[in-house]
């Protein structure tokens, strides 16, 4: 491809004369700024470095030193006379009843005592896994929930940013639990011997793309495949899936993604999944139908998975490798129905049975023909954190970052448990 010919200008100010570092690697002498052009010359790659330094030291004149003196010596009278205002407002609000008090908020969002915590299930055993803030340092634990005392435990060496949320995925096909750290460290958890490990310079090492270390990674959605998508500390865009060791560009990601005409990876195997048909639907969100999805998985490798079936979705079931897509229920009287758990035998579900506030949630176990087996009250009115993992005994849910309750598999006993 012959190369075009471009000006080349500082993408902060604009600058057409900038200084050449290195190859495609440049510095606005002007503002500082530092900057990479790619090979294809089409992406520019930015690290600011901002160097507040007069161009014209010595020639400042007397004139233009007194106007800057004047200035300085208004914003502080509009400073003070601001912070008196305030003081006034304050005072007063002393005396102003609660429904009208106006209430500050927090100059940094507070986090809860746990950074994080998710339930696994480790030899048939609910195992609650939690990041906790412990003595200013970053502590891992497991525990035996059912039990109440933890089982492992150690010390993290990182630095839990106050903002970031910590993420979770599972990834069944290299069976692993990730969790993403600070927004640039990926952890696994292995349950069985509870073990947390930083596996993210083994991720670089394999792949010269990423050799420069990870600037930020984040999931790939569930619907696209069981991955991370990474941008490394030299300013690219890749995809990388951990099981099939498959390190793509952005296009190159989408392109096999979604064209079912490309071959799949070795190990590629049908999986059966549920979805509700017209969950929330525009018309009615309370008569719910549950589907039983077969379809082709791609074994760890980029994916286009269905993800919420309906009336559009029922026509292009091509587009998503399905090979089967059948009923298991007739419609049913289900508000924001879940699923929290399946397996050859059993389908666990969530749902609240009415719209009203103290209606509280129903957890309801299925046979995979769409039986009744038993409904239970959960004891809960909050559908967002819930999700369940099977035990020796039935099933165990979290339904909070520190809140549990197990259900025995005949749905009669209910204990319920807290993190420490």
């Amino acid at each position: 491809m012959a190369k075009q010919i471009k000006v080349i200008k500082c993408p902060q100010c604009g600058n057409t004369k900038p200084l050449t570092i290195g190859t495609d690697h440049y510095r606005c002498d002007k503002c500082g700024t530092e900057f990479f052009l790619d090979n294809d010359d089409v992406n520019v790659n930015v690290n600011v470095n901002h160097r507040y330094e007069s161009t014209n030291t010595g020639n400042t004149s007397p004139v233009k030193g007194i106007v800057i003196s004047v200035i300085v010596v208004m914003v502080i009278i509009v400073m003070l006379a601001a912070k008196f205002c305030v003081d006034q407002v304050t005072q007063t609000t002393r005396n102003v009843t609660p429904a009208h008090r106006t209430v500050e908020q927090p100059k940094t969002p507070q986090r809860g005592k746990y950074a994080f915590s998710a339930l696994l299930s480790a030899k048939e055993t609910g195992t609650a896994f939690y990041v906790i803030d412990q003595n200013k340092k970053a502590h891992a634990k497991f525990l035996n929930v059912a039990a109440g005392n933890v089982i492992g435990e150690q010390e993290l060496p990182v630095t839990l940013a106050r903002n970031q949320n910590i993420e979770y995925r599972y990834f069944l096909s290299d069976d692993t639990h990730y969790v993403i750290i600070n927004g640039n460290l990926i952890y696994k958890i292995v349950p069985e011997n509870r073990m947390f490990t930083d596996v993210t310079a083994d991720i670089c090492a394999r792949k010269p793309a990423l050799e420069a270390g990870l600037m930020s990674v984040s999931f790939v959605p569930e619907e696209q495949g069981e991955g991370f998508r990474i941008n490394t500390n030299l300013g690219k865009e890749l995809y990388y899936f951990p099981k099939a060791d498959m390190l793509y560009t952005e296009k190159a990601f989408q392109y096999v993604a979604k064209d079912i005409s490309k071959p799949l990876l070795p190990g590629a195997k049908d999986i059966t999944y549920y979805l509700f048909l017209n969950k929330e639907s525009a018309h009615s969100s309370n008569v719910a139908q549950l589907f039983e999805i077969t379809y082709k998985f791609n074994n760890g490798g980029p994916e286009n998975r269905l993800m919420r079936i309906d009336e559009a979705a029922m026509k292009n079931l091509d587009k998503y490798r399905i090979v089967s897509c059948k009923p298991v229920t007739d419609e049913r009287v289900y508000f924001s129905p879940e699923i929290l758990f399946y397996d050859s035998r059993n389908i666990l579900i969530a749902y609240q049975p009415s719209l009203a506030k103290d209606a509280g949630i129903r957890i309801q176990l299925l046979d995979t023909s769409g039986n009744i087996v038993w409904t239970k009250s959960a004891g809960i009115n909050d559908l967002k954190n819930i999700h369940a993992v099977r035990t020796d005994r039935g099933f165990m849910l979290q339904a909070s970052e520190n809140s549990f309750f197990e259900i025995d598999a005949d749905g009669q006993n209910v204990q319920t448990y807290k993190l420490p």
